[in-house]
């Protein structure tokens, strides 16, 4: 008996093999009535409530047009390094003291970003107001030790949005990134809040900005929203649709529980702040 050899399979051929042995298992599966198995993703994990080892908050009164105004200072301990930080707007009658912007703060100050965050004047008031509130908070937070003049970021919420996109638009001082969190483009608590296209307009090219809208937060419309990113022509915006999430940009958490902030939301701000 004369032995034939055998030549190997070339690289080629030997994963189509495999690939068709595969398959084969797939069909094999499907047909006697089991699907496949997709592993779900794992939930995210919640997001910090406690501030970081060495940070601090102290209340601070911020000198504005009208006045004084209440806020809150976020930082770490050792400041003699200048680092990005971020004017947190809150919306309108909000207290800087508590509620979903210390949240935001908290988790700003995990990803190294020292904040001030004012509140919100009683409604109705005027937009040219909010907008120098947060003008003098701004230049505020720029003379403050470990703050980065050159990287200043806005961060605003519900009708406080508007106020956090006029602030980048005007450019005194100069904001390098802006976070709209649930953004109402045309509160009835805020007269005389320009378009949104105009707001859009006015951001610093090629900034990178992060917008939110969810479908749990009957206060903002998803499709104005959808169209305000439309508009952010020479910009990098980073619109993410939330799920679950409300105004006070909480969620109830895998399995029930009291609500806090998104996970969602904290990772959604987490990549953003990498882009500054």
């Amino acid at each position: 008996m004369v032995a034939v050899p055998v030549s190997p399979l070339r690289p080629t051929r030997l994963l189509l093999a495999v690939a068709a042995v595969a398959a084969g298992v797939a069909l094999s599966s499907c047909a006697a009535g089991q699907s496949p198995r997709i592993p779900s993703p794992a939930p995210l994990p919640p997001a910090p409530t406690a501030l970081p080892a060495g940070w601090q908050e102290t209340p601070v009164t911020v000198k504005a047009p009208s006045g004084t105004d209440a806020g809150v200072w976020l930082h770490p301990g050792d400041t003699s390094v200048p680092r990005a930080a971020a004017v947190l707007i809150g919306p309108t009658g909000s207290d800087p003291s508590g509620g979903a912007s210390r949240g935001v703060a908290v988790v700003l100050a995990h990803d190294g970003v020292p904040t001030l965050r004012v509140g919100g004047p009683p409604a109705p008031v005027a937009y040219a107001d909010r907008l120098a509130q947060a003008t003098a908070a701004a230049n505020d937070l720029a003379g403050r030790p470990g703050v980065s003049r050159g990287r200043l970021l806005a961060v605003g919420q519900g009708d406080g949005a508007p106020i956090a996109a006029g602030l980048a638009g005007a450019g005194n001082p100069a904001v390098k990134g802006t976070a709209l969190l649930e953004p109402q483009l045309a509160p009835p608590t805020v007269t005389g809040v320009p378009p949104a296209v105009q707001l859009s307009l006015g951001l610093p090219r090629n900034s990178h900005n992060l917008i939110t809208c969810s479908d749990s937060d009957p206060t903002v419309h998803c499709g104005d929203v959808q169209g305000l990113v439309d508009t952010m022509g020479g910009t990098h915006p980073n619109y993410v649709q939330l799920s679950g999430v409300d105004a006070d940009l909480a969620a109830v958490p895998p399995g029930g529980g009291q609500r806090a902030l998104s996970p969602e939301l904290a990772v959604s701000i987490g990549t953003w702040v990498s882009m500054q």
